[in-house]
Formats: structure tokens, sequence, C-alpha cells
């Protein structure tokens, strides 16, 4: 078994373990959301009518009720409950919205009931509602945080093990560019998804199928290459087009980096062997 076999088993694991504390996670934000609600509808639910609904999402409490003219519940009344800062998890404020009209049918009369029944109950026992509100935050922050974190954590080695997965992958084309260098494949009847790279600052070689390092400076800043292009051909009495090689050239003290890049940015284009070209 390879190394990049044994770390991509890790990573299976991880990312099961993760899922698994992400399930737990929402299974505390339902909760969460739940508390809220149960808090929320001992001071609103006798503001609402029988088929009204209250909805709890995050920061944000809706009223809905049915419309004769919607296949969904209307949304009649929102209540923001609104922190000093982004930076804090306690409420300090409740903040209404809720749209005008000039509308006077039953819905809308029966709407206003219930708007002035909410800000009846707002005026009346505000104080009240957000340290409820801040008693269920409070109740699962801990288990919160502690989940959160569980969750980064996995999350941040499963992306450390891909980087080592990545590195891995590149030390080995690095090396095979050195020694029987790469061939990169393409889309069928197509060469444009094949790497360009910048030789000179005003010269740019496209179409790459194949790539090798074949010399280099001293410092190891710049390397002498030998690259094969393809191009493509469009036969009129066939209505085809043919793929064929515009054959090997070499090119002297290209920047290493420029070639590590074209490696880094199309690494899993490069083929184990060298197939017929695809058109040819």
């Amino acid at each position: 078994m390879t190394k990049i076999e044994i770390i991509r088993q890790v990573i299976e694991k991880k990312e099961k373990a993760k899922d698994a504390v992400c399930e737990k996670e929402k299974a505390l934000v339902d909760q969460r959301m739940e508390a809220k609600k149960v808090m929320l509808m001992q001071y609103f639910g006798d503001c609402l009518e029988e088929e009204d609904v209250l909805e709890v999402s995050g920061s944000y409490i809706y009223f809905k009720r049915p419309h004769k003219d919607y296949s969904y519940l209307k949304e009649v009344l929102t209540l923001e409950m609104r922190t000093k800062s982004w930076r804090d998890d306690d409420i300090d404020s409740i903040r209404t919205s809720f749209y005008s009209t000039n509308e006077n049918s039953d819905f809308e009369l029966r709407r206003t009931v219930l708007l002035g029944k909410v800000g009846q109950v707002i005026l009346d026992f505000k104080d009240d509602i957000i340290a409820g509100y801040n008693n269920v935050i409070d109740k699962f922050k801990s288990s919160m945080a502690k989940v959160s974190k569980e969750r980064y954590n996995l999350a941040k080695e499963i992306d450390e093990h891909h980087r080592e997965v990545t590195a891995i992958k590149r030390a080995k084309l690095y090396k095979k560019v050195r020694a029987e260098g790469l061939v990169f494949g393409y889309e069928e009847g197509s060469i444009r998804t094949l790497p360009s790279l910048d030789v000179r600052f005003d010269q740019q070689v496209r179409y790459i199928r194949s790539l090798k390092i074949v010399g280099e400076t001293k410092s190891g800043k710049s390397v002498d290459i030998e690259v094969e292009t393809l191009q493509s051909n469009y036969d009129w009495n066939t209505g085809k087009e043919t793929i064929e090689s515009s054959g090997f050239r070499t090119f002297q003290k290209v920047r290493y980096d420029k070639v590590q890049s074209l490696i880094d940015w199309n690494g899993e284009k490069v083929l184990e062997d060298t197939p017929t070209l695809v058109g040819a």
C-alpha cells in the first residue's frame, strides 16, 4: 500500500467522523431552535389565530398564515433578535419588520390585529422576552462551542492530509519530468485543454502534449526543456478534424517556477502511459 493510499484511508475515516459531528451539531441547532420557539410561544402564542404558524430561523422569528391566493404560508410579520455587534451572542433588542398596504381585505385587517397584539406583547414584556431568549442561547452555548470546535479541528486535519497528498503527487511529477518526462491527456476531439507555457516574456508555447527537463543552470532557477505540441487540422474533403504532432522543440533557460506552475495546474492531466493520439 502506497503512502497516498494510507493517507486517503485516514481521510475517509476522518470524513466519516466529521459527518457524525455535523449531524450532532445539526441536532443541537434544531434543539436550540425548538427551545427558542417554546419560549417565544409563551409570549406570542395567544396572538396567533388557529392556522397561524410561528417559525424560528437563526435570529429571526416569522409569523405566517394561510392566504387563499398563495400555495404557501404568507409571511405577515418578522421579528429580528438583534445583538449589539456581530461579536456578541446575547441579544439586546427586538426589531419588527412588516409590509404596508392600502388593501382592506379581511386578511389584511386581521393581519393588523396580529401586528397590534404582538406589538403590545413586546411593549409589555420586551425585557422578559430578551432575557428568556438569551437564557436559551446560554443553555446551548457550551455544547455548541464544543461540537463546533470538534468539527473545525477535523476539517483542519482533513485539509492538512489533502495538502500532504498534493505535495507527494507534485514531488512525484517534479521527479518524473526530469526522468522520462510528462505526457498530458486532453478531451477527445479538442486539444484546447492541453497546457500552455510562457517560455519567454514574449513567447508562449500552446497545446503541449509532452514536457521533459533536459538540462538546468547551476542555480536550478532555469531549465532546458523539450516539448511536443499538437495541432489540429480540418479536412474539408472528409469533413473530419485530425490531430497530429507538431514535432519536438527544445527551449533553453526557461524559468523553473513556470514549469512547476504548469505541473501544479495540470497534474491531473498527466497520463501514466503514452496512448495513441486521439483523432490521429
